[in-house]
């Protein structure tokens, strides 16, 4: 067997029995060889890492010298350089040439950018476009920071100083979002800008962006009394008298409210707790029927009696007067002496417009030379319900009312029926 000698170890490293000086009077390999198997070595070793971590030739993409990113090939470089050009030249509406700028270099690289990845890389490097997170509300551009947080954070401001101590959640009523773009550089209002547009009031006193709250409130909240009726024979219909007055009680209301800037759109009452009961009015309403006479006439009018009942002298011969005539100014309001149905209202002959209301007793009273007439026939009257307007129509020597009393058919003296 041939006599070998073991490795020289020197530190931690081994190295190979013929890379050490020569021993027992062996000649060292010339040093071109050496190097050569070096480098040889070195070759390996570094072929062995690429392959341990997955390292592979790719494109490393610049723009104007600076480096953008890596894709795998020239071909995936090509393309979004192309996808950069035609997306610049939309957001800036005019034509913009990208790949005069972008110049190509090979190496090495562990990751690598997608085409997407790298259009959005040469988009950021361009002096003219900026990437923004941009605000909008209902669908409407309102401004854009290029951290996402600063957006974020006026929101968050805007809702807090609309909660108050009552305020269960709090949500903006518009619809809001905040998207990442690429926009003209200056085109859109800046973090300062943006707050002030939402912060002011508009001239119909509403916001850009108007704050929806929850509110849970308890309070004290009277409790309204019923009121219970009953009849009395001895009032008129739609006459009343309340006999007992009812008092309110007290209740806990939890509440639960939608508000918009402060202005309640929407409630829900969520809970009611009686403190105290009501107590209830008692009201008497009448059952008499309006129409049904007293039993005695009233004047239907206040006025001068220019001329009574019976016979009296015109100028030209003697005539009976079959009722008494009171002196008033045109207008003046007619009221029926008694209650009872009117049986005519209409012009008749020389009484002009006239009014006739016969009474439970079968009385008639008949009310004449009106202006107008404000009942018609078949109407139910109560005593002392205006009926007409004074006038001068028909045979009549000035304003006046002619104001007669039928009994039993026979015109007779109303004057001593009045009181």
């Amino acid at each position: 067997m041939e006599n070998t000698l073991p490795p020289v170890q020197t530190g931690n490293r081994h190295f190979p029995a013929f890379w050490q000086r020569p021993v027992s009077g062996r000649s060292a390999p010339p040093k071109r060889i050496r190097n050569k198997l070096i480098c040889i070595a070195v070759l390996f070793g570094i072929s062995a890492l690429i392959m341990a971590v997955g390292l592979k030739t790719t494109t490393s993409v610049l723009y104007n010298g600076t480096l953008v990113g890596v894709v795998e090939s020239k071909e995936i470089a090509d393309e979004a350089v192309a996808k950069a050009e035609a997306k610049a030249s939309e957001i800036l509406g005019k034509e913009y040439s990208v790949s005069s700028g972008i110049t190509y270099r090979k190496g090495i690289a562990a990751t690598n950018l997608s085409s997407e990845d790298l259009t959005s890389a040469i988009l950021d490097k361009l002096d003219s476009i900026q990437r923004l997170h941009v605000l909008t509300v209902n669908g409407k551009i309102i401004g854009g920071a290029e951290n996402r947080k600063d957006v974020e954070n006026l929101l968050v401001s805007i809702l807090e100083k609309n909660l108050s101590a009552t305020s269960m959640s709090a949500k903006f009523h518009e619809n809001t979002q905040i998207v990442q773009m690429f926009v003209p550089k200056g085109s859109v209002p800046d973090l300062t800008e943006m707050k002030k547009a939402l912060t002011t009031k508009r001239e119909d006193g509403t916001y850009l962006l108007n704050v929806e709250t929850v509110e849970e409130v308890e309070y004290i909240s009277p409790v309204a009394y019923p009121t219970q009726y009953v009849q009395d024979n001895t009032m008129l219909e739609g006459e009343s008298s309340t006999l007992t007055p009812g008092t309110n009680g007290e209740a806990i209301v939890t509440e639960k409210m939608t508000m918009l800037d402060g202005n309640k759109v929407n409630s829900e009452i969520k809970n009611t707790k009686i403190l105290s009961n009501p107590s209830p009015a008692i009201i008497a309403v009448g059952t008499v029927p309006r129409s049904r006479s007293k039993g005695y006439y009233n004047w239907p009018i206040r006025g001068l009696l220019t001329s009574g009942f019976g016979y009296r002298n015109i100028g030209m011969g003697g005539s009976f007067h079959y009722g008494i005539d009171i002196g008033v100014s045109r207008g003046a309001s007619i009221c029926a002496a008694d209650g009872g149905t009117v049986i005519y209202s209409g012009f008749y002959s020389d009484y002009g417009y006239m009014i006739e209301i016969r009474h439970d007793n079968g009385d008639v009273t008949r009310y004449a030379h009106n202006t107008k007439n404000l009942v018609s026939a078949g109407d139910k009257v109560a005593q002392g319900d205006v009926i007409a307007t004074a006038g001068d129509t028909g045979l009549a020597d000035g304003v006046h009312l002619h104001f007669e009393l039928v009994k039993s058919g026979v015109r007779v003296d109303p004057y001593p029926y009045l009181k």
